[in-house]
């Protein structure tokens, strides 16, 4: 029962200590027997003396009891004594392998564990500072309710994703209502044992004679020669070759600006896990350098019948806008190429292409010209506007994040629009709201980032509103920016007459 408790705790092991991360709350772990019970005691393991340690056994009394999320913890503790230290905790650790322990999790909760997992999918948003992926055990195959959970700058840093093997030999199991989590708070947590072959993600020219390699694992700079020879360019001299992570850098002859390229990885390279490219995925396309625009999201309308919604950009300053993301949520809707833009021009993208309601004549991008497929054929396309379409079948009407991402992969610009100024928001939107705060994106209209980030009813009161009252047709009322600044919050941010391929009121050429 939560709340006041008088319960003598008894020469229990201290079996981990936790520290803090994020938004979860510091403590340390008691356990007395193998199979449990456990208890996680959330009291700052700084507050308390002599300081507990792993090993400990401890002797004090539980004054209140909570649960967070499922868990059980004490959350207020009395009368602290060490009565020994440097036990061994090892004997109290239970192999999980063959036990459906998702089914059973209030048997398992916060107890001393052992566990192998193959991660099967993504990696994404678990409470400020943790991500967390769907998991398999040998005999937990495909339950959505087993996850992995780490800090993220872990998972950032080994670069971990699907197909990657993760060992814990010896964490407390952690939980989130239904879910069991499994999961290590530093990397002397766990051992990644396996992951797939590295795949290279893109190439991007940099400059006129430097082209940058993204893979997808981190690369072993020992297996790379300075002198670039396991690197082909066709039409260029690759001349050396430098590694920071997954970043392979190449100095080239100088390239033709807008010509295309390819960048092919020979198998001598090898990620830090000892894997060669995967060689389905060991090259990638770019176009040789050009200065790269600057881009703003201007103006969006997600309430148009059949999908046929609208993503407005803005150019600030011209150049190219080659390998520019669109993204929704945690989706990309379109990667722009062979589009070079001038100060001022407009580009307007239009969902569902394919549905003739949202793209009568069946209009292509527009990279030549804003005028390429006329309106006078293409009624739905703006003559004062680079038109370009996404198969996308509409824009979520309700919570969501729109992102634009230039050609190194950095967030130029973002916002979060919904439906509500309160209420849950899809975990898919807190994810990517995470992301682009981080990046400097988005904040509260004080500048800030609320504590557990923007989640749920924090999303959504920060989030511009009313994505669901916008025009049903493109000529209705739409979200658009209110001036020429770029605010990073919802107070730049209103709904008015729509201004497709034009200023909107309050906005001036730049």
């Amino acid at each position: 029962i939560d709340g006041p408790a008088a319960q003598l705790i008894e020469d229990a092991l201290i079996t981990y200590v936790k520290p803090a991360i994020g938004s979860d709350v510091p403590g340390f772990f008691i356990q007395a027997d193998q199979t449990g019970p456990a208890l996680f005691i959330a009291v700052d393991p700084a507050g308390v003396a002599p300081t507990p340690m792993v090993g400990d056994a401890v002797t004090f009394e539980v004054s209140e009891m909570g649960t967070a999320f499922g868990t059980r913890q004490a959350t207020i503790i009395t009368g602290y004594t060490l009565v020994s230290a440097g036990n061994d905790v090892s004997v109290l650790v239970q192999d999980l392998n063959t036990i459906d322990f998702v089914t059973a999790l209030d048997e398992y909760e916060s107890e001393l564990i052992s566990v192998d997992l193959t991660v099967t999918g993504s990696f994404g948003f678990a409470g400020s500072g943790y991500a967390s992926a769907t998991a398999d055990t040998t005999t937990l195959v495909g339950n959505p309710d087993l996850r992995v959970r780490l800090p993220q700058t872990i998972v950032d840093a080994l670069l971990l994703g699907e197909g990657c093997t993760i060992s814990f030999a010896s964490t407390p199991m952690w939980r989130f209502n239904s879910q069991a989590q499994p999961s290590g708070w530093v990397e002397a947590d766990f051992t990644v044992n396996t992951c797939p072959p590295f795949q290279v993600v893109s190439a991007i020219a940099t400059s006129g004679v430097e082209v940058e390699l993204t893979t997808d694992h981190n690369i072993d700079a020992a297996s790379v020669l300075s002198d670039g020879s396991q690197f082909s360019i066709p039409g260029l001299i690759v001349s050396s070759a430098e590694v920071a992570g997954n970043v392979i850098t190449l100095e080239t002859s100088t390239q033709i600006g807008g010509l295309s390229y390819t960048a092919t990885v020979d198998g001598t390279v090898l990620d830090t896990f000892g894997n060669t490219a995967d060689p389905t995925a060991n090259s990638a396309t770019f176009a040789g350098f050009q200065s790269a625009a600057v881009v703003r999201i201007n103006e969006l309308n997600g309430n148009i019948p059949d999908g046929c919604d609208l993503i407005e950009l803005r150019v600030i300053a011209g150049g190219s806008m080659e390998g520019f993301s669109l993204m929704e949520r945690t989706g990309t809707l379109l990667t722009f190429s062979g589009l070079t833009v001038a100060t001022n021009d407009y580009i307007v993208v239009h969902f569902d292409s394919n549905d003739v309601d949202c793209n009568p004549g069946a209009s292509g991008s527009e990279t030549l010209t804003t005028d390429e497929f006329p309106n006078s054929g293409f009624p739905q396309n703006y003559d004062s506007a680079y038109d370009w379409y996404t198969t996308d079948s509409g824009m979520t009407g309700t919570d969501n994040v729109i992102t634009l991402v230039d050609n190194l992969g950095v967030i130029v610009d973002a916002v979060l629009v919904s439906d509500d100024p309160a209420g849950t928001a899809a975990s898919a939107s807190e994810t990517q709201a995470a992301v682009v705060a981080a990046a400097g994106e988005w904040t509260t209209t004080a500048g800030t980032i609320p504590l557990l980030g923007f989640v749920d009813d924090d999303f959504n009161a920060h989030a511009v509103q009313d994505l669901n009252a916008t025009g049903t047709d493109a000529a209705g009322d739409s979200i658009n920016r209110s001036d020429d600044a770029d605010t990073n919050h919802m107070g730049g941010w209103t709904m008015g007459a729509s201004s497709w391929g034009g200023n909107n009121p309050g906005q001036l050429d730049f």
